[in-house]
């Protein structure tokens, strides 16, 4: 019973980072930030991301990072979740090009659908190997 536990919080969590990662990675393609990536639901345990001065800083807790060039990567408390935080995907920031709000129509739609279409190449790639 323990051991199907651990291994549905693996698979899971397999899945949500597989899911996220195709949001991450379409927006940095298209031309999109990507403030924060990370595993697992708020608080924020442990952060690191690049800093203004070009080095790597580590960021405990849900401080806020004022001096970040490029996106957060988190580790966060309940390991059952993710997110992708993109810039300007509350609908600000629609004058700054490298926000989501700022892009074409198609170029939002890809970013939104990237997280099942690795879903949907993950099950693609495992399939095989329950036969």
């Amino acid at each position: 019973m323990f051991l199907t536990l651990i291994v549905f919080i693996l698979v899971l969590s397999l899945l949500i980072f597989v899911h996220e990662f195709g949001h991450f990675w379409t927006a940095r393609k298209l031309g999109v930030k990507v403030e924060e990536f990370g595993f697992g639901f708020s608080p924020r345990v442990i952060g690191v991301y690049k800093s203004n001065e070009g080095k790597w800083k580590v960021v405990h807790g849900n401080k806020e990072v004022t001096d970040a060039v490029d996106t957060i990567y988190s580790l966060n408390w309940l390991p059952l979740g993710g997110f992708c935080k993109i810039k300007g995907e509350d609908g600000s920031g629609e004058s700054k090009s490298d926000s989501f709000g700022s892009k074409l129509v198609w170029r939002r739609m890809a970013i939104i659908s990237a997280g099942v279409i690795m879903n949907v190449l993950l099950a693609a790639v495992f399939f095989p190997l329950a036969l």
